[in-house]
């Protein structure tokens, strides 16, 4: 019982502290509090998964493989999307401010959904059968 709450309040004063770092010292808003969000759930599933590693066994080598995989998806999703970006404001750039706001918007989630979609089918990502097995089982009912 000792363990985890160990590993919440170092993640708390983690989380300060990134939020300190991002917020403050480099300005970055949301997208700091977005980050330090992120890197403090890794802290907790590393430190949680590394502690509780000897009284439950997992398959961490499918785990990573499938995180690995998720970041190039990840990573090549977030090219698209700021390509597409780039490329509706250039090209509707007479278009009034708020408009092309949110055609960029519809834009990139589109094109972010379709990409992150098809990728994880080409990268063959663990949970991307089950996920399409249970939307294909609501349908048929």
């Amino acid at each position: 019982a000792k363990t985890p709450f160990y590993i919440a309040g170092s993640s708390v004063i983690l989380k300060v502290l990134f939020n300190y770092l991002f917020i403050t010292v480099f300005g970055w808003q949301i997208g700091g509090i977005t980050l330090s969000t992120s890197l403090v759930t890794l802290y907790n599933a590393i430190g949680l998964g590394l502690l509780i590693h000897k009284k439950v066994k997992l398959d961490y080598k499918d785990l990573f493989v499938n995180l690995a995989k998720m970041i190039c998806i990840g990573a090549i999703s977030f090219v698209l999307s700021i390509s597409t970006a780039k490329f509706v404001g250039n090209y509707f750039s007479q278009l009034q401010a708020n408009i092309l706001e949110i055609l960029k918007v519809f834009s990139v989630l589109t094109i972010l959904s379709i990409s992150y979609i098809v990728l994880s089918f080409v990268f063959k990502v663990g949970y991307v059968d089950e996920v399409k097995e249970r939307i294909l089982a609501k349908i048929r009912r």
